[in-house]
């Protein structure tokens, strides 16, 4: 049973610690920069800085992943984090100017953030046999989705009942159990041997050369790295632009509504992850993945038959229904997508090739948010879901053809 290895369970323990204490301080730090200079510009500032470091130091942190040993750079990472929130905490009510002392700790946490995120998304297959990776990955997901879901609310309580500078205690101390789990870790390391010594940008250059053509040449491999940020382009944007103004700008939901059918969608990804425990156990994981991703392509086409013909309050409660059904599916087949991605790519290459998922994924979603933006405020809105639908048709093709 994978719940009785007890290197994943140290595993789930780290990743769990990590997310809560760094969406913790993401969220109160904003909520704090808010409050302080009551400036839209300055926080959403500190939100955008976050995209920056993710998207320059990346494939830095495959390429280190890959070279040294995990746990050290683990062990590294969490006491990288203490340190500086502990100097954050000191200078915090010795310094005046509190924003510019704000986004420099946004700014160093989100590249450390950066280098944590890459190191833990390649270490389930070195704690557990392939077989038990469907269930790792589903187990994990379903870990960080409750921690994504209880975070904001969490965030707010601890602001308002005992403010930013013991919350951010609160947070070093999540790291500190994080640190404590990181020695009990067991992970094999295998140094490879180099014919000659290098400059560090030309071997990275060249690892990241090697890593890419390799990724080119497996076409499963491609096709499967490709999956996420047509994902992320032509459903995540549809949901956060889209839905978002079908339901409040053109079927005028109440605030209250609208929460309500947020928080119920948000509650399916979590189901999603439960049932991917038994759905991917024992079967073909390539066409669970083909599956999924045609029943969220037909899904987003009735959601444009309904809007282009039936534009009313009464598809409300369908439009929830498919909105669930298609998280859950996203969850299945994100699920689907790291297994395969984890049993195709090569253990010394696998924080490269994570990296480089992680990358284009950070890319899609601004990009796919500007064009669903676009095509919401200069032609019918319906169209925006027919966009989703083609798009995931094709690549629903491109999984019957190179992966099935």
């Amino acid at each position: 049973m994978i719940l009785r290895n007890k290197n994943f369970l140290n595993y789930l323990f780290i990743t769990t610690f990590a997310t809560i204490a760094s969406n913790l301080i993401q969220f109160i730090l904003s909520l704090y920069i808010l409050d302080l200079t009551k400036s839209a510009s300055i926080f959403a500032l500190c939100l955008s800085i976050i995209i920056l470091p993710r998207l320059f130091l990346t494939p830095i942190a495959g390429f280190v992943s890959d070279k040294f040993n995990k746990r050290c750079l683990l062990l590294i990472l969490l006491n990288t984090y203490i340190i500086t929130l502990i100097i954050f905490y000191i200078l915090f009510n010795t310094i005046d100017n509190k924003v510019i002392l704000i986004i420099f700790l946004i700014s160093i946490l989100e590249c450390l953030e950066t280098f944590l995120g890459v190191v833990n998304s390649s270490l389930i297959p070195f704690i557990v046999k392939e077989e038990f990776l469907s269930k790792a990955n589903a187990i994990s997901s379903i870990d960080d989705t409750i921690v994504e879901i209880l975070n904001p609310i969490i965030a707010t309580t601890m602001y308002t009942l005992i403010g930013i500078e013991n919350s951010i205690l609160l947070c070093t101390l999540f790291y500190i159990l994080c640190l404590i789990f990181s020695f009990k870790l067991c992970i094999k390391f295998t140094k490879k041997l180099e014919k000659e010594k290098i400059s560090f940008f030309k071997d990275l250059i060249y690892s990241f050369k090697h890593t890419t053509k390799k990724i080119i040449d497996n076409k499963q491999l491609l096709v499967i790295i490709l999956s996420i940020p047509i994902i992320n382009l032509f459903m995540s944007s549809a949901f956060s632009i889209t839905m978002v103004i079908l339901l409040r700008e053109v079927l005028n939901i109440s605030d209250k509504s609208f929460g309500v059918f947020q928080s119920i969608v948000s509650l399916s990804s979590v189901i999603g992850a439960i049932l991917s425990t038994k759905i991917l156990e024992n079967r073909k994981i390539s066409s669970i993945l083909s599956n999924s991703v045609i029943i969220i392509s037909i899904i987003f086409f009735i959601i444009f038959i309904l809007t282009r013909f039936i534009l009313s309050l009464s598809i409300i409660p369908i439009i929830l229904i498919l909105d669930c059904i298609v998280v859950i599916m996203v969850t299945i087949s994100n699920i689907s997508i790291t297994t395969l991605l984890q049993k195709l790519s090569d253990k010394s290459e696998l924080s490269k090739v994570q990296s480089i998922v992680i990358f284009m994924a950070t890319i899609s979603i601004p990009i796919g948010r500007i064009i669903y933006g676009v095509l919401a405020d200069t032609i019918y809105i319906d169209i925006s879901f027919l966009v989703s639908f083609l798009g995931l048709f094709i690549l629903w093709l491109l999984i019957k053809k190179f992966i099935i």
